[in-house]
């Protein structure tokens, strides 16, 4: 009863039948045959058509999207999944999404991401909303993007508009966004003081904090600094770090510059595949102690004490599960500095 057409002669006879019907993936695929007879029934012609057509409950699709004062930067169409738009209102939050499904029994959901691409600004921020849109059978999704580009409120901003270590160049260009950075001094006293930072809103305030951490350079030293930069409403904040590598003048060095243990070859201790520094597996091949273990100080006047305790852990590349630590303190000659080294000895080996 849907198909409309017209005969050559008028005489004609026509009929309508459904040769078959399937449905996948909620579109439904009809064959119909039209055939046609002549007046006298001795000729007749065949004609077939196929229809497709989306059912309603397995419709995953929008008829309409819009969003209150942040206009779309394409039409919208049904078929178009990804958008863009920017406001002047720094609260925009999802409220201000209006739209409406196809199938009105079609369900849907919200959810943001972000801030993203936070480079980019100073002031705004883009944040991302994604509209999914779940088939009433629930056999279909679709899934519709929207980058918002809004204000950031001077109370919500948590950003730093410049970061400088004084003598110690960032290893790359700054930028807006919390990223993480690396300076190399030549002067042995940069350190935290030696940051300089300006907040992008008046009201945030900074915290910076460094810990030393272990250095491939026997004769520098790392510190890890952490800048944490708290908005005016003192929630939201913003992490920017900077490891400084500086000289260590040698009265200062904690460091020795080789170990090593007669009777096996130190390993670097991993354990799940991470690496720990300044220590390391020995598997005997004979009894170790205290005098087994040779070292090489950076400044001969730094002091060493050697400590053992036996221990339970897990490490790679060895089943042994207690081993003999030997911990070697080093202490640098002015006192201001230490430094720890691990010996963890398998004796599994050896029997009883």
């Amino acid at each position: 009863s849907d198909f409309t057409y017209q005969t050559k002669f008028d005489d004609s006879t026509v009929a309508v039948n459904l040769a078959s019907s399937n449905t996948s993936n909620g579109i439904s695929t009809s064959v119909f045959e039209i055939v046609v007879t002549s007046f006298d029934g001795k000729q007749s012609r065949t004609y077939r058509v196929n229809a497709k057509y989306a059912l309603p409950e397995a419709n995953a699709t929008l008829s309409s999207l819009s969003v209150e004062n942040c206009p779309l930067d394409n039409a919208f169409s049904s078929s178009r999944k990804i958008y863009n738009c920017t406001t002047t209102d720094s609260s925009f939050d999802e409220t201000a999404f209006s739209y409406t499904t196809t199938n009105a029994n079609a369900t849907t959901q919200i959810r943001r991401n972000g801030p993203v691409n936070e480079y980019k600004s100073l002031t705004t921020e883009e944040m991302l909303y994604f509209i999914d849109v779940t088939s009433e059978d629930g056999s279909n999704t679709s899934e519709y993007i929207i980058t918002v580009t809004k204000p950031i409120a001077p109370e919500h901003n948590a950003k730093l508009s410049s970061l400088t270590i004084e003598n110690c160049p960032l290893n790359k260009e700054f930028r807006y966004s919390p990223d993480s950075y690396t300076c190399t001094s030549n002067s042995a006293s940069t350190d935290e003081n030696s940051i300089s930072y300006t907040t992008v809103s008046p009201s945030a305030t900074v915290d910076v904090s460094c810990n030393k951490i272990s250095s491939t350079d026997v004769t520098m030293r790392s510190d890890y600094c952490y800048v944490t930069v708290t908005a005016g409403d003192t929630t939201t904040k913003g992490y920017y770090t900077v490891t400084i590598n500086r000289p260590l003048p040698l009265e200062s060095n904690p460091n020795l510059s080789s170990i090593s243990v007669t009777g096996c070859t130190l390993t670097d201790v991993t354990r799940n595949g991470i690496s720990y520094a300044q220590s390391y597996l020995c598997v005997a091949t004979v009894p170790v102690d205290e005098n087994s273990i040779s070292y090489t100080k950076v400044n001969s006047n730094a002091t060493v004490t050697i400590g053992k305790d036996n221990v339970s852990s897990s490490i790679d590349n060895t089943s042994a599960t207690t081993f003999d630590r030997y911990m070697l303190e080093v202490t640098s000659e002015d006192g201001t500095n230490t430094s720890i080294y691990e010996i963890y000895v398998d004796n599994s080996n050896l029997g009883d």
